[in-house]
């Protein structure tokens, strides 16, 4: 959160300067691509197994988890024969050499099994690849199918990023603290950077559920911050994650960050800070 002050105007969100011409570096599309997937009774064991596969050196274009919670409502919902579980695993493999990917799929199922993964699946096909990756994507679907009128809020906890060592701890804190107040909560996270998305769905009609969005993300920031997580770390800013700024960075890091903003900006005629 704040400036980044190795490299200013990467992520100044505006704030500083404007782009009006960027030189794009263009690769080729990979042709060969996979998913591969899998469940786990323990969550700790699925990020261990992520690890794994990183310090294995499988290069995977991601690494994600979803919750058991998110799981078992696509489940209940599509039907797509998902076993019970704690959270679920998926990652994406992409290759220019059929054997290579063949190899790194392979591995990269080996140490899934190693740490307790079930129902290992290596897809290649289109329509499988979309069914495993259905936690992750279509849980809006899936939860207005069970409560018609609800939908995913913004909320100022929807992208903290936590030590690798306290992400799944993480994890299952944050569902808990959001379900503690009566409210709809499918986490996900990228496994390999420590980056965890919680998942608001509502009824936006219900004021209720407006003051209890308010509290949950007030607790999920103070308990970031205890672990020595941060805030945000993906999404950027907006006036949901404002309030918050002051305390996530504190006051000299907030003095110095303004005091550059009026340095490149003393006109005030960029994007507000």
């Amino acid at each position: 959160m704040g400036y980044n002050l190795a490299s200013l105007f990467s992520g100044s969100e505006g704030t500083l300067g404007i782009i009006t011409e960027a030189t794009l570096n263009l690769i080729p599309r990979p042709k060969y691509e996979a998913s591969v997937g899998a469940f786990f009774d323990d969550l700790d064991e699925l990020i261990k197994a992520s690890h794994g596969i990183t310090m294995a050196g499988v290069e995977a274009a991601t690494l994600e988890a979803t919750d058991g919670y998110t799981v078992k409502t696509i489940n209940d919902v599509m039907d797509l024969g998902f076993p019970e579980c704690e959270a679920n695993f998926v990652g994406d493999l992409h290759a220019y050499d059929e054997s290579d990917l063949e190899r790194r799929a392979n591995l990269m199922a080996d140490i899934l099994r190693k740490h307790g993964g079930k129902d290992v699946i290596i897809a290649r096909d289109p329509k499988m690849i979309d069914t495993l990756w259905a936690p992750r994507l279509a849980i809006d679907v899936a939860v207005v199918r069970i409560y018609p009128g609800y939908r995913e809020v913004g909320f100022a906890a929807a992208d903290p990023c936590v030590p690798l060592s306290k992400q799944s701890e993480a994890i299952r804190e944050m569902g808990r603290i959001i379900r503690s107040h009566n409210i709809i909560a499918a986490v996900f996270c990228h496994t390999g950077i420590g980056i965890i998305h919680p998942a608001v769905l509502i009824d936006p009609d219900n004021e209720e559920h407006w003051r209890a969005v308010k509290i949950a993300e007030k607790e999920i920031i103070e308990y970031v911050l205890s672990i020595g997580g941060v805030v945000s770390a993906e999404h950027g800013f907006g006036y949901v994650k404002n309030p918050y700024v002051s305390q996530a960075i504190g006051a000299r890091k907030l003095e110095i960050d303004r005091k550059i903003k009026e340095l490149f900006d003393p006109h005030g005629i960029l994007n507000p800070r």
